[in-house]
């Protein structure tokens, strides 16, 4: 791991062993990863880099060891009165080289245990065009019995180097929402879809709403591929559907699109950044 600089001997079959390992425990179901699987990572790949999503104030009270912390906020800008969008390619790419990160790191991505701010920066990095991006779910019992390393210290990233290569295949844009070529997933709650919410006027036309909570089980881990397939089919949807999912901000849509394109294997499938905040910004239609 880059900040850390964890020594280890290791001979061919070690390698391969280790490979072995790392490919039967992250590759189940997608760039999800469980604490067993981090540890090996951590222990074996010397190109490593660990990003706490988390608020700061999280971040300082304890973390992994060696891990940077970058904010979904940090990532974000503000244009012509919509906030919150993704920063532009170059700006993002320097952000993200100064916190120690290169386009073919393995990093792993992880937060308060919430997924919205992992599963934001993770989509994040996607679009920038990190190549190796991993997904870690905070859970004390878990990290513990893996000996998950914690601290309050904060390392000092060695620089990176990124090279902004915006991968369009996962980001859409307004003209994207307006083409009526893709099927719209409204990620927030069953009132701002209806706009019976004080915080929402309604939803954007020809929307479905798939709450990005029912994407979890009662302990907030993922639920089974099965179970999200019947969701996502409950509302007309399938592996050949192609999806813009969108939210108020980009952020709660970020978790659907984890759980369509990681738990499902779905490729057709684009966050609408600017969401709801952009779509009501400028005037456009919404259904009640």
């Amino acid at each position: 791991m880059k900040t850390t600089k964890i020594g280890f001997i290791a001979g061919p079959a070690f390698l391969l062993l280790a490979y072995l390992l790392v490919s039967n425990l992250l590759y189940g179901q997608g760039d999800l990863i469980d604490a067993k699987g981090f540890m090996t990572l951590y222990q074996t790949d010397q190109n490593l880099v660990v990003v706490d999503a988390s608020g700061n104030a999280d971040f300082e009270k304890k973390h992994i060891k060696g891990a940077v912390n970058i904010p979904y906020s940090m990532l974000n800008r503000e244009s012509d009165g919509v906030r919150g969008l993704v920063k532009q390619a170059d700006e993002l790419a320097a952000l993200l080289a100064a916190n120690g990160l290169s386009n073919a790191a393995t990093i792993v991505v992880y937060d308060d245990g919430s997924m919205k701010a992992a599963s934001r920066v993770y989509w994040v990095l996607k679009y920038a065009g990190a190549e190796k991006v991993k997904l870690l779910r905070r859970e004390a019992e878990a990290w513990e019995k893996a000996k998950i390393p914690l601290t309050k210290k904060v390392a000092k990233p060695l620089p990176g180097n990124f090279v902004p290569k915006a991968k369009l295949s996962v980001y859409a844009g307004i003209a994207d929402v307006e083409s009526g070529k893709a099927a719209l997933v409204d990620a927030r709650s069953p009132g701002e879809f209806d706009g019976s919410s004080v915080y929402s006027k309604g939803h954007l036309p020809g929307a479905v709403n798939i709450n990005y909570q029912d994407v979890f089980d009662k302990n907030g881990s993922f639920k089974s591929k099965d179970e999200i397939e019947d969701l996502f089919k409950s509302k007309g949807l399938n592996e050949n559907s192609q999806l813009i999912i969108y939210c108020h901000s980009g952020v709660r849509a970020t978790v659907l699109f984890v759980a369509a394109t990681n738990i499902l294997g779905w490729d057709k499938v684009k966050v609408y950044d600017g969401s709801y905040i952009e779509w009501a910004t400028k005037g456009k239609q919404l259904v009640k």
